[in-house]
């Protein structure tokens, strides 16, 4: 999608919940003229709400897998991920974050 400004959302070390109102804090109100990047980087683990988190991301942007990015994930936390589904309802890398 042309034209979509690229936002990051940085996910904590341990993204649960705990974590919920800072993460969602960085993406709320979603904006249509955004692509939405979560950098997992740094987060080491994650529990069922983490996931939640990740799947209300992906229905706040009214499920547009163009729109919605998941990049750096730990190799744990890519297992995680994939076993979730989460390739279903988000794309998993972003080229520019790759680094």
């Amino acid at each position: 999608m042309e034209g979509l400004e690229d936002q990051v959302v940085f996910a904590p070390n341990s993204l649960c919940w705990a974590a919920r109102s800072d993460f969602n804090r960085q993406y709320r109100p979603v904006r249509e003229d955004r692509r939405y990047i979560v950098d997992l980087s740094n987060t080491i683990e994650m529990d069922a709400v983490g996931l939640g988190l990740l799947l209300q991301m992906a229905d706040a942007l009214g499920g547009d897998r163009s729109r919605f990015y998941i990049a750096r994930a730990q190799p744990a936390v890519a297992e995680i991920l994939k076993a979730a589904s989460l390739d279903d309802v988000a794309n998993f890398g972003y080229p520019e974050l790759q680094a």
